[in-house]
């Protein structure tokens, strides 16, 4: 074996300019498909990051059928043993308590729907990035309950200011109409003309006074350190809602509580993997023409070999390791170019400018191209490259199976 390894490194370099060029074209392959993995998942992973802890969390406590039918009546306590487990989980960054609702927000003769959302301030501070979207005025107030922050689409609409005071009207749990006065104290943008347009955020104090939801919630918004962390913290949620079984709750993750973000990352790896699979077909042809030429030009010199008694499997294995070996080399280069120009995204952001910035900020995402290291692109692309490597090998060692010693000496 040894001695088959030394011929094969040899072979590599009689004709160095054609290997060469064989693991450039891996080279450039793997540093493609590593560097478009790599800005793919991380600007992804970014933006996913950023929506979650806008508003919505890394995942929800709700009463099950809450998210297809969103009612009042399908709300719940958070009682003493549910938070002591929410707190003294060290998986969980924090969590925030909502309630949720529809109502009718009126400043003197206009009026428009509105979607609530009562929420604790300090809380949303403290793990949110709510307050990071008021424009003008100011935040929810803990000691000013009756305070509300309103989407500045919302306020155009209603021809109010900051500072103005509005009358929402909404159902309460018991079946009454609910109505109060609250005071504007800022105004928000999120990017999505939906939530700019009816959104309004409230104390959740005053949400539970309005609706007369006598300490009942409809959410709890969990926020985590890490997305890696998900499935731990599912599995150990899992377990306190099993002992919650009578209450009715379940946990929804991400995924399903914002589909639309969901079905948008799947169609993103969809379409990697299109290109990946062009770029792997032409690498994939650019290896099987150099191994065939490699072989063609050495038809008599494999004639010779059989004609002194050399069997047909050692030729074909000094080959295989041959293409290997450049394959690897090619596959290693590619990898530390691609994790070299993904540490330098990583570490440098690029921001976006004029119609793509624009753009991005409209649909709630960052304007900027971020990079991943995750060690899975790296293995995974490496994977591929090898298993389309020896793919393409195999009709090249049929060739030289079938070769016979007469046959191979005459060949010109």
């Amino acid at each position: 074996m040894l001695l088959i390894l030394k011929i094969a490194w040899r072979n590599i370099w009689r004709n160095w300019r054609r290997s060469i060029l064989t693991m450039l074209a891996v080279v450039f392959a793997v540093f493609f498909i590593v560097m478009m993995k790599g800005i793919q998942k991380g600007t992804f992973d970014m933006n996913i990051k950023h929506t979650l802890e806008l508003f919505t969390g890394y995942m929800q406590i709700q009463k099950k059928g809450y998210q297809d039918n969103p009612t009042l009546n399908k709300s719940f306590s958070m009682d003493l043993e549910m938070l002591g487990s929410l707190q003294s989980n060290p998986d969980i960054l924090g969590f925030t308590p909502r309630i949720n609702s529809f109502g009718l927000i009126g400043f003197g003769d206009n009026s428009v729907g509105t979607a609530i959302f009562g929420v604790d301030p300090n809380r949303e501070l403290l793990y949110s990035k709510i307050a990071s979207k008021v424009k003008k005025g100011s935040f929810l107030n803990e000691d000013y309950p009756y305070d509300i922050i309103i989407g500045d689409k919302m306020l155009q609409n209603l021809g109010a200011g900051i500072g103005d005071s509005v009358v929402i009207l909404t159902q309460a749990l018991d079946g009454s109409m609910g109505n109060m006065k609250f005071n504007i104290v800022g105004s928000f943008r999120f990017g999505s003309n939906e939530l700019d347009g009816m959104a309004v955020f409230m104390n959740i104090r005053a949400a539970d006074d309005l609706m007369a939801m006598n300490n009942k919630i409809n959410s709890i918004s969990i926020y985590i350190n890490d997305m890696k962390d998900i499935p731990i913290v599912t599995k150990e949620i899992d377990e306190l809602i099993l002992k919650k079984a009578g209450m009715g709750i379940t946990l929804l993750p991400w995924e399903e509580l914002l589909p639309d973000l969901k079905q948008a990352f799947d169609m993103d790896v969809i379409s990697s993997y299109f290109y990946v699979g062009i770029l792997v077909m032409i690498v994939g042809f650019g290896i099987l023409n150099t191994v065939l030429m490699s072989i063609t030009e050495r038809f008599r010199e494999f004639g010779v070999m059989l004609a002194l008694g050399t069997k047909h499997y050692i030729i074909v294995v000094s080959v295989f390791i041959e293409t290997m070996i450049l394959t690897l080399m090619g596959i290693l280069a590619g990898s530390g170019l691609g994790y070299i120009g993904n540490w330098i995204i990583v570490n440098n952001p690029i921001a976006l400018t004029g119609d793509m910035n624009k753009m991005y900020e409209e649909f709630g995402f960052i304007p900027e191209i971020h990079a991943s290291l995750n060690p899975d692109m790296f293995i995974t692309t490496a994977i591929i490259i090898l298993i389309i490597s020896v793919l393409v090998f195999i009709y090249p060692a049929y060739r030289m199976n079938r070769l016979e010693a007469l046959k191979g000496i005459r060949y010109t």
